[in-house]
C-alpha cells in the first residue's frame, strides 16, 4: 500500500510540475502557473514526508534546479518556500537525520569540485583565491553537519545559507 501512495505522490507532483511550467512559459498565467506550483509543492512535500528515499529524489531535483539556474519565475519560488516549510514543519526525526547526511554529501561535493577548479586553474598570476575559500568552508560546512546536525539543522541553515551567498 506504502508504494501505491508514493506512486500517486509522484504522479500528482510531476504533473502539477509540468502544468505549472506549461502555464508560466507558454501560456504566461502566473496566476494558475502558482496554483499549480503550490500543488506541485504540496505533493512533493507529502511524498518527502511520508518516505525517505522520496526526500532523495526531491531533494536532489531542487538542489539540481537551483543549480541550473531553472528557477526563473515567482511560482518556482511559491513552490520552493511551501515545500520546504511543510518538510521542516512536518519532517520526523528520521526525515532530518536523511536531509543532514545529504547536506553533508553536497558539501563535500561542492567542496571537490571548487578544490579541483583552484588547482586545475592555468592563470597562476592571477588566481582567484575564492575557489579554494569556498571549497574550504564547504568541507568545514561538511564536518561540521557530520558532526553536530542532528539537532542543529534547523538552528544552521540560515547560517549555512548566508555562508555560501557572501
Amino acid at each position: 500500500m506504502q508504494y501505491v501512495v508514493l506512486i500517486i505522490l509522484f504522479m500528482l507532483s510531476g504533473f502539477f510540475m509540468k502544468y505549472s511550467d506549461d502555464f508560466f512559459d507558454v501560456n504566461d498565467d502566473l496566476k494558475y502557473a502558482t496554483i499549480f506550483g503550490i500543488l506541485c509543492g504540496i505533493a512533493s512535500a507529502a511524498a518527502t514526508i511520508y518516505s525517505n528515499e522520496a526526500a532523495y529524489i526531491f531533494i536532489a531535483i531542487l538542489v539540481g534546479n537551483l543549480i541550473a539556474f531553472k528557477v526563473d519565475g515567482m511560482h518556482h519560488i511559491v513552490t520552493l518556500i511551501l515545500f520546504i516549510g511543510i518538510v521542516l514543519i512536518f519532517a520526523t526525526e528520521e526525515l532530518l537525520s536523511t536531509i543532514n547526511y545529504l547536506f553533508v554529501v553536497i558539501f563535500a561535493i561542492i567542496a571537490v569540485v571548487q578544490l579541483i577548479s583552484f588547482i586545475m586553474e592555468k592563470d597562476y598570476i592571477k588566481r582567484n583565491y575564492s575557489s579554494l575559500i569556498v571549497g574550504i568552508m564547504c568541507v568545514w560546512i561538511a564536518m561540521f553537519v557530520f558532526k553536530y546536525g542532528d539537532f542543529l539543522f534547523l538552528e544552521m541553515l540560515p547560517v549555512l545559507v548566508s555562508l555560501l551567498l557572501f
